[in-house]
């Protein structure tokens, strides 16, 4: 769900910056970071697994890209970041596709009878 923000509000920002909407970009950009904010807090602070570290790596990158393209008004930022953010949300999505699938097989199964 927050990488789906994200990826939204990211979308959104490139829009704004490309018209010139200064403010709507700033709001967009801030919400993106926010929301990355958030899924950063799921890390454990001082992780040294290769998990934490290439984690907290990747968040820190798009929250230097937002700041970036918050400071310039640079599209190309954005879209990098986006790029790398969108496939992870893209593999969530899948995940939770494949998830709610398997939960609407074992629904659909016939129950055994225990005796």
């Amino acid at each position: 769900m927050l990488f789906g923000r994200i990826v939204d509000a990211l979308q959104a920002a490139i829009g704004h910056c490309r018209d010139g909407d200064i403010e709507a970009r700033f709001h967009s950009l801030s919400a993106a970071a926010e929301c990355i904010g958030v899924l950063a807090e799921g890390i454990e602070p001082g992780g040294t697994d290769d998990w934490s570290r290439r984690t907290a790596a990747l968040y820190a990158d798009v929250l230097r890209r937002i700041a970036i393209a918050n400071t310039r008004n640079d599209a190309s930022q954005i879209g990098h970041a986006h790029r790398l953010i969108a496939p992870i949300h893209l593999a969530w999505r899948a995940l939770l596709a494949k998830s709610e699938q398997s939960r609407l097989t074992e629904e659909a199964a016939p129950k055994l009878a225990v005796a």
